[in-house]
């Protein structure tokens, strides 16, 4: 009976630790992330700051700069906790834009067609209704 009380005990305390040992790893990490979110964060004050001391230089080479700043400044978010689940929705969405059954050339055809249809009819509708309410109305203010 001892040796039982003895071993729930101890599991009881091994998994404090573990749940005390994960806590401390997730506020390292949770660390490194914002070390991570700040380094970017600066780097976009630092770019803009850059952007409009540049000023002078043609706008093309700026936004060309731009992109490869922003380009740097996902692949460091990439690297956080945020950032992988991001990368990981997207990669399932990726998966379940595969499953999607898309329309043929006709039915797309047809789809827009009627859609145009009903878009003329209801403005014509929306027309006459117009002119019978300024009608009304212009025979209320005589």
């Amino acid at each position: 009976m001892l040796n039982v009380k003895v071993i729930v005990a101890r599991a009881l305390q091994l998994e404090k630790l573990q749940r005390s040992m994960n806590a401390n790893i997730e506020i390292a990490m949770n660390k490194s992330d914002l070390a991570k979110w700040l380094i970017s964060a600066l780097i976009f004050v630092v770019a803009l700051g850059l952007n409009y001391y540049f000023s002078k230089i043609p706008l093309p080479v700026r936004m060309i700069a731009w992109i490869i700043i922003f380009s740097g400044i996902l692949g460091l978010a990439a690297w956080t906790r945020q950032g992988g689940l991001a990368l990981e929705f997207l990669g399932e969405a990726k998966i379940e834009l595969r499953k999607v059954v898309w329309p043929s050339t006709q039915e797309t055809i047809q789809t827009t067609g009627l859609i145009i249809l009903m878009v003329i009819i209801f403005g014509l509708v929306m027309w006459v209704f117009d002119g019978l309410l300024l009608y009304l109305i212009g025979l209320l203010t005589g």
